[in-house]
């Protein structure tokens, strides 16, 4: 995979100058752009552009006291369970189905990984590209996030992601 992605891929539906003023006001969230693909229309390819934010997590207790917060009760996974219906990252619970919660009217994504919990809010009127209403409610998600208390638990890995725009991959963006 490259290093980063193209320029013209990176604005293609939206400015440097927005993408750089979401990137400068989200504490938690990230611009994540999508991979798409060559030669493949946006809404043919798999993913879509999102805002993503990821909480970390310390260990299991923590886990388990993050999601209560969120209404998510982990299940322990008996031993007939099968792997695919387990956390891959907490094999010791069942998957968290549906995979999303709502808050202010909307759904937002919750995936849990190996030490992060990640929430991602797909575009309301098209779920591969996000607006400013959606860029609104992941502002909303973030004062949630503080009331919760959750300033100290903001995770950066996904600042690594090429796919997450952050001055990791992208430093002349923010120059």
């Amino acid at each position: 995979m490259n290093k980063k992605l193209s320029a013209t891929w990176l604005f293609r539906e939206h400015s440097k100058t927005t993408i750089r003023r979401w990137a400068d006001q989200f504490r938690y969230f990230y611009y994540k752009r999508a991979l798409g693909g060559v030669g493949y229309d946006m809404r043919q390819s798999p993913d879509g552009d999102a805002f993503l934010a990821a909480i970390q997590v310390v260990d299991t207790e923590d886990l388990k006291r993050k999601l209560a917060q969120l209404y998510i009760n982990l299940e322990v996974a008996e031993n007939d369970v099968p792997d695919h219906q387990r956390l891959h990252a907490y094999p010791r619970f069942k998957k968290i189905l549906p995979r999303f919660i709502e808050r202010f009217g909307r759904q937002v994504y919750v995936i849990v990984r190996k030490d992060i919990i990640e929430f991602e809010v797909l575009g309301l009127k098209n779920s591969y590209v996000v607006t400013e209403e959606d860029a609104e409610y992941a502002f909303k998600l973030e004062q949630y996030f503080d009331e919760l208390g959750w300033q100290q638990a903001k995770s950066t890995a996904l600042e690594t992601r090429v796919t997450c725009i952050s001055k990791y991959h992208y430093p002349a963006l923010f120059s």
